[in-house]
């Protein structure tokens, strides 16, 4: 479905439960209208508030009539392929609604081709097979699928209450069908009733509490409800849920914007590693610069230990992982590295070997240490493609270490 994007007049929220998978396309569409020529203008601006309202055949008859006055207008074909599409969906007839859904998917192709190409644009054309086929699945359950499309058709009628009703018949069918969730406490939100809404998205996360969109949803309409401190933390759940996933960054990212904070992990700058490894034969060799073990060393000093245990490592990477047979650079290994560079800070600030801490990155791992916040920190700003793997398990057992990283590190907080 469609959720928030952008115009030349601002933000603002738009529903097109019709388009399903879509998401956020004209988030990137809507605001290149201001590169398009002065002429048509106001015609075109009229095209994209039908879109807003939901009055797609109108939004349809514009953007026809725009496209055909400019060919070369992008952002009108890709508004022209939505309308399109919206509106197939109250056609009866199948083969007149494949032709309806390959007269959008062309519209697209034409967006794309003249510069308005983006994700959002591609996911729009994976929705719609070449031949103008529905590529879109709610559920494997055909009653559930059908009562999900009926409820699409429902709302670009105009009709909520049907929309939901259909909805809430799909979940009969299909009771861990999250969208059918999701979709209700959008529908609740288009009513303004926002306490039912939050009821809704709730019910998608119970669904599925590892899937963002319903959390970041929930952050928007608590976000325009004035309610800042739940919308930054349901922002923040979405990222915890899936924070590999860009999208799952938006509702945080407005957030910081509307409360004129900033964002940031925190900043960790280490020196060029100061020892290498070899293996041959099962047997790990490591080459060490002298230099590297001396106090006098410094800063370097704490962070040789760092390089000593990453690279010895690798040779003990199958004893913490028994069911992997290939190393892979891990959340323990990087974990247990930069806990020992922390704990030789620690130790000799109290022994009075280091009267301070003054390296910011230095200090920054100490912090982190004495918070128990290293793993997240490592998950959220170094994970790498080995790391990532170690995700889901971390978070099964640690969400709410997760949620204090964001909470007190990244963003502690506006106005």
């Amino acid at each position: 479905m469609f959720q928030r994007f952008l115009t030349p007049a601002g933000k603002y929220r738009i529903n097109i439960l019709a388009i399903g998978i879509l998401g956020l396309l004209l988030c990137t569409v809507a605001p290149t209208m201001a590169q398009a020529p002065n002429a048509g203008q106001e015609e075109r601006q009229q095209a994209f508030q039908l879109l807003e309202q939901g009055k797609f055949a109108e939004a349809k008859e514009k953007f026809e009539k725009l496209t055909a006055a400019n060919p070369s207008d992008g952002p009108s074909h890709a508004g022209l392929g939505f309308a399109l599409y919206a509106t197939s969906k109250n056609i009866k007839d199948a083969e007149a609604r494949r032709q309806a859904r390959l007269r959008a998917r062309t519209a697209l192709l034409r967006a794309k081709e003249l510069g308005a190409g983006n994700d959002l644009v591609e996911a729009g054309l994976a929705a719609i097979l070449p031949d103008g086929g529905e590529a879109l699945t709610f559920s494997q359950n055909p009653q559930a699928d059908q009562a999900m499309h009926d409820g699409e058709a429902a709302f670009t009628r105009g009709d909520s209450d049907k929309a939901i009703a259909s909805y809430q018949r799909a979940l009969q069918f299909d009771p861990g069908l999250y969208n059918a969730a999701l979709f209700i406490g959008d529908m609740y939100f288009q009513k303004k009733e926002i306490e039912k809404a939050g009821e809704w998205y709730g019910r998608a996360i119970t669904i599925d509490p590892n899937r963002e969109t319903a959390y970041r949803y929930w952050s928007d309409v608590l976000l325009k409800s004035g309610r800042m401190e739940e919308a930054r933390a349901k922002a923040i759940d979405a990222i915890i849920a899936e924070p590999y996933n860009k999208a799952s960054y938006r509702g945080l990212i407005q957030w910081a914007q509307v409360n004129k904070v900033s964002a940031a992990h925190p900043e960790i700058r280490q020196p060029k590693p100061s020892m290498r490894s070899s293996t041959d034969k099962n047997q790990t060799t490591i080459t060490i610069d002298p230099k590297a073990l001396d106090p006098k060393q410094g800063t370097d000093y704490y962070w040789s230990f760092y390089d000593l245990s990453r690279t010895a490592y690798p040779a003990i990477f199958q004893k913490d992982h028994p069911n992997e047979q290939t190393y892979r650079h891990s959340l323990t290994e990087e974990v247990t590295a930069l806990q020992i560079v922390a704990e030789m800070v620690s130790s000799d600030l109290k022994a009075g070997k280091l009267k301070s801490v003054d390296d910011p990155s230095l200090a920054t791992l100490l912090r982190l240490s004495n918070a128990g916040l290293i793993e997240a920190y490592v998950l959220f700003a170094r994970a790498d493609e080995g790391i990532v793997r170690d995700y889901a398990a971390y978070r099964q057992t640690h969400r709410e270490n997760l949620r204090r990283y964001w909470a007190e590190i990244v963003i502690p907080g506006g106005k």
